[in-house]
């Protein structure tokens, strides 16, 4: 029931892999089994180990006569993480066959690993087990929490009690299985040893019950190992086993260290044990905290920057008593089917006896902050390594993640909502990051108004796109703290961080085996909910040194000086008078760095010139990576020239796509996976772009898009539901099938609605903000102020706003815009001065006047927008030109569109682009009423459009199970090719 022991695929497989290295024939070309055969190869995990160990040698085990050419098509292909193992695998004389001799030589004694213990979460579905173990939660707290021993060492120990018992519980229903399995499988045997002797039928149907035992118990095993991939599975049979096993085999080979390159003599290491060493040295190196600044050099330098600070509201906020209701909310928050930490107990553990470990951690919790004391299991983490790229060799090729606890990240997370809450008030809009109601595309679009600037004005300047050397591992606590206070923490909420950086240690996990501890005296968890808010904290000084500094010049635009964006670790900066600002701004970094930790990589900073070349002296100081026409920022490629952008970056994401649908190909995929694939996969890449870059994409590329997915849904045959109706929304007979151009066009008047949300701050907003002396938001509800200003606008401003004309055509918006228009612009609205001085009040569109389709009443607006008594006849006037010039002319039937901007006006929060693009695919038009007609004719009823979508709604809310579902809709859309279907194809034959 388990795997042992490894496996070995060997043989003649007739295929040619590297045409260059394995055959003398310079003409042989892949053919399409050959691909597949190698895709396969890599799905599974295997490696060719002759190449493995020989990487540029050629040879050959074969002799062609006919061809004249020799060729390797003889392979031993075993699992990455048993490559250790080879002792020596070598290509011998031709003496027997036509085929020379592939010796392999194997080491196959085992070695003993650590590992962590986890709760199989698939325990928690047995009722009785359940309500023992809630049994076992409250007879430990009436025996132990007397209030004689401090909650924390009651909570760690009730801990270590349950998972001794979860442990007991999972080995005897382990046993349980085995026995079972085996029993059975003894009885198949002999079943089908009588079934060959006498060919009786009934014995054939007790074969096959048996053979259903079986499958059920192997069915529980793979769903068991179904949690540590992020999908899960529903009614599967024995060909959904094998696509899990599949996928598991090639998400754990996708992260498994099998070889490592020895820095010294640059040799290739396979051994684990030396691997295991090379991670732990490596981490203990990093984590050691180097000499750094003394107290009081830390504080002169906090105190001279210009930094705000939080009050007392703000200390006692962060610091008050943690409640059972906040616990709750952070118990429900965490995600399911996650990596639990050291002690073993996910996320479900939790959310099944919160009930009961509510008490224990309310009182644990404020324990720890009120003395500042941690659970010891809160002190070790696990960290995992997740490779940055496809090839990684050395120890810095791999992101460090830290496997908490998850009690740990319950607590964490209830002090990061509390940050959340005043944080964005002293983080400066230069940070992006982790900020609520801050988004990465922000930067972007920021940079490219100063690229778009700095070209127009021809500016001499530099983009420099700064690399630190792991940034958030290399946070020095001291001047956390240090900053911390300078923003106004007191001692009690410096204190709660100062916590959970008490002694911390963790262990290396490599290819599933845990290292010894190594102590930590550095960095901050990447893992812990409080790490990013605390990181932003970290490096503003270092934003706020740089924009302060009067010899470092930023660019210009509408008397805002530019000069910095962060989006956490990533820092872009924008520069003139580089020959002076460069060397200032390097030199800034390394005293940063002196007193923080903060380290700057030189040569993986990328800066990005215009109109200017680096004198020598710079060259030979600085090296730095110099580009003249692009860099990357944010996943983002960054041009000079804006009609550029599509090449630089679509381009490549679109060469990934079709790699990895050719790769998809290989797996046993059916149809709605293959849609989820196109979903979760495809989409996220594309709609990055749409977001980030405000540039036209080609007609051409859309249908190219459409064309690879739908080849890749139907598998290569022909379709049998039209593509339109496939990107339906569930609800309405679809399958939600992304739309790729419905989605780019909501992405590109996002920003619209950005402009209109007064509450919506971000810097690139101050660039696009006013126009010909008026908010950019009172113009996008007047089609002919909107067009008259394009041409005054930059180049990224003017893209936005003939999408957003370009929206209005194709939906037919005209009717419904008078809701958005501001009366004190309203050319045909006599009125006097008073009415712009109502926009500082915040009477701005004509739609916060209104009340469910009526004018409000002036003492409504008087208590609303604080209007005063004599503004009453402003007010009667405004009434009266809404009664006889805008009423008659609104479109009754609402659209979703501008009710979204109408409700962005009066301050209601949105999902902006999936919103956007369920209007717009709404405009369409496309529906399943052809289908339901079809149905009527063949059932001789007559179903209403409520009926019909009643019907989508109950058949996928019905069953829990994808593969049901899935069946419902195929009957419901008439999806089947039925018999009568299949006799009207033969009669049109014959």
């Amino acid at each position: 029931m388990e795997t042992e022991g490894m496996l070995v695929w060997g043989g003649d497989f007739n295929v040619v892999l590297n045409t260059k290295l394995d055959t003398t024939n310079s003409k042989k070309q892949q053919n399409s089994t050959t691909k597949k055969f190698k895709l396969a190869v890599e799905e599974f995990g295997f490696v060719d180990i002759w190449r493995e160990l020989h990487p540029n040698i050629k040879d050959y085990t074969h002799y062609s006569a006919p061809n004249k050419s020799y060729s390797r098509i003889d392979y031993f292909f075993i699992n990455k993480s048993d490559i250790y193992k080879v002792k020596e695998c070598e290509i011998e004389e031709t003496s027997i066959s036509d085929h020379s001799s592939l010796i392999l030589k194997l080491n196959l004694l085992s070695r003993k690993c650590k590992t962590a213990w986890r709760l199989n979460v698939g325990l928690l579905n047995y009722k009785t087990i359940k309500a023992e173990i809630s049994h076992d939660i409250k007879t430990y707290i009436e025996e132990n929490d007397d209030g004689q021993v401090n909650p924390v060492m009651v909570w760690d120990a009730l801990k270590a009690v349950i998972r001794g018992k979860l442990i007991a519980k999972t080995a005897a229903l382990k046993k349980s299985r085995v026995e079972a399995y085996e029993k059975e499988r003894v009885q198949l045997t002999e079943l089908e040893k009588q079934h060959k002797l006498t060919q009786n039928p009934n014995l054939l149907i007790k074969i096959k019950e048996v053979r259903n035992n079986i499958d059920k118990i192997l069915t529980y095993e793979i769903e068991k190992k179904s949690k540590f991939i992020r999908q899960s599975y529903h009614e599967v049979g024995s060909k959904g086993t094998k696509l899990l096993a599949k996928k598991l085999k090639k998400q754990q080979s996708d992260r498994n260290i099998h070889r490592m390159k020895d820095g010294e003599t640059n040799q290739m290491i396979y051994d684990p044990e030396i691997i295991e060493d090379m991670f732990r040295t490596y981490y203990q190196r990093l984590y050691s905290q180097p000499s750094s600044a003394e107290d009081g050099q830390i504080k002169a330098f906090l105190e001279s920057l210009d930094l705000p600070s939080i009050g007392e509201t703000q200390n006692k906020l962060l610091t008050s008593h943690i409640t059972r209701i906040e616990i709750q909310k952070a118990i429900n928050r965490l995600k399911n089917g996650k990596t639990p930490g050291s002690d073993g107990l996910p996320s479900e553990w939790y959310k099944s006896f919160n009930e009961d470990l509510l008490p224990l951690l309310e009182n644990s919790f404020n324990y720890t902050l009120e003395h500042a004391l941690l659970p010891p299991s809160w002190r070790e983490a696990i960290i995992t390594v997740i490779p940055k790229k496809r090839r990684s060799e050395t120890c810095s090729d791999y992101r460090p993640i830290s496997i908490l606890n998850m009690d740990y990240k319950i607590y964490t997370s209830v002090l990061a909502k509390r940050f959340e809450q005043f944080i964005g008030d002293i983080i400066d809009e230069d940070q992006t990051g982790f900020i609520r109601g801050r988004q990465t595309r922000d930067n972007i679009r920021r940079a490219l108004h100063i690229v778009d600037h700095i070209q127009n004005k021809k500016i001499k300047a530099v983009l420099i796109s700064l690399d630190a050397e792991k940034a958030f591992d290399s946070v020095g606590w001291n001047f956390l703290y240090k900053t911390l206070e300078k923003f106004g923490f007191n001692e009690k909420a410096v204190q709660c961080v100062r916590t959970l950086y008490q002694s911390p240690m963790a262990r290396i996990k490599i290819n599933g085996n845990l290292t010894d501890n190594i102590k930590l005296e550095r960095s901050t968890r990447q893992g812990c909910c409080l790490s990013p808010t605390l990181f932003a904290i970290y490096i503003e000084p270092l934003a706020q040194y740089i924009r302060q500094h009067k010899d470092l010049k930023g660019i210009d635009i509408y008397n805002e000086t530019h000069t910095i964006g962060l989006f956490a670790d990533d820092v872009i900066c924008y520069l003139s008078d580089p020959e002076n600002s460069l060397p200032c701004l390097i030199n800034q970094l390394e005293t940063f760095g002196f007193y923080s930790g903060y380290k700057l990589n030189l040569k993986k900073t990328q800066v990005l010139t215009f109109g200017y070349t680096p004198s020598e002296t710079i060259r030979q100081n600085y090296n730095l990576n110099w580009n003249s026409n692009m860099m990357t920022y944010l996943g983002i490629k960054l041009t000079k020239n804006m009609d550029d952008l599509y090449k630089a970056n679509f381009i490549g994401v679109d060469q990934e796509i079709r790699r990895d649908i050719r790769r998809w190909d290989v797996l046993t995929l059916d149809f709605s996976s293959r849609i989820e694939a196109i979903k979760m996969n495809v989409l996220p890449r594309l709609l990055y772009l749409f977001l980030a870059l405000p540039i036209e994409i080609p007609d051409r590329q859309f249908k190219t898009w459409n064309q690879i997915s739908s080849r890749f849904i139907w598998n290569g045959k022909k379709p049998r539901i039209k593509f339109d109706i496939l990107q339906l929304e569930k609800e309405k007979g679809g399958m939600a099938l992304p739309d790729f151009r419905e989605y780019y066009h909501a992405a590109q008047i996002s920003p619209i609605m950005n402009i209109s949300d007064k509450n919506y701050e971000a810097k690139w907003k101050n660039i696009e903000q006013r126009v010909q002396g008026r908010e950019l938001r009172s113009i996008i509800g007047d089609i002919e102020a909107t067009k008259s200003i394009l041409r005054t606008v930059d180049t990224v401003t003017r893209f936005s706003l003939g999408k957003w004309l370009y929206i209005i055509r194709k939906c037919k918006l005209e009717k419904h815009l008078c809701l958005i228009q501001w009366p004190a612009y309203n050319k045909y609205f006599i009125q006097d001065l008073q009415f712009k001085q109502w926009l500082g009040r915040g009477l701005t569109a004509l739609s916060v006047v209104l009340k469910d389709g009526h004018f409000k009443s002036f003492q409504e607006l008087q208590q609303e927008f604080a209007l005063r008594t004599q503004d009453h006849f402003r007010y009667l006037q405004l009434r009266d030109f809404y009664n006889k010039e805008i009423k008659h002319k609104i479109d009754p039937n609402e659209n979703g569109i501008v009710k979204m901007l109408i409700e962005i006006y009066k301050g209601k929060k949105h999902r902006t682009v999936s919103l956007l693009y369920k209007y717009l695919l709404e405009n369409r038009g496309t529906n399943t009423l052809e289908i339901k007609t079809k149905w009527e004719r063949e059932l001789g009823i007559l179903l209403t459009e409520d009926d019909w979508l009643n019907i989508w709604k109950t058949q996928i809310t019905t069953s829990s199970s994808r593969i049901w579902r899935e069946y419902c809709w195929k009957n419901v859309i008439r999806f089947f090719i039925t018999p009568k279907i299949t006799s009207k194809f033969k009669s049109r034959v014959q």
